[in-house]
């Protein structure tokens, strides 16, 4: 897992990498003052960029990527899966993220 961890790290240094998060965060503007959650969060770069104005909760399995997350502006972090998210009640969020995730699942049937 570390390396494909490297791998995407590289990649985010790459100017295609860094353009494609600067659109995605141009997309994601508008949100302000709500309460997020962002499941699947990665790195915490798209967590950590709307924590800015948001209350961000950031759920994350990998806790390699959890360990290498910035945080430039404070965020809750968790490290979990679904589990985790099940415990909320309904109408916790106003938004839920769920960015860059379904590629990573290994039984999408369930």
């Amino acid at each position: 897992m570390a390396a494909n961890i490297q791998a995407y790290l590289e990649n985010l240094r790459q100017p295609w990498g860094q353009i494609y998060y600067d659109i995605l965060f141009e997309q994601l503007q508008d949100i302000k003052g709500k309460r997020v959650l962002d499941f699947g969060s990665g790195f915490g770069l798209v967590a950590n960029h709307l924590a800015q104005d948001n209350e961000v909760l950031a759920v994350e399995p990998n806790e390699e990527m959890v360990a290498l997350r910035p945080q430039d502006h404070p965020y809750q972090q968790l490290v979990g899966s679904l589990d985790q998210i099940e415990s909320f009640e309904d109408a916790s969020f106003d938004v839920i993220l769920c960015h860059n995730v379904l590629e990573y699942v290994e039984d999408r049937k369930v």
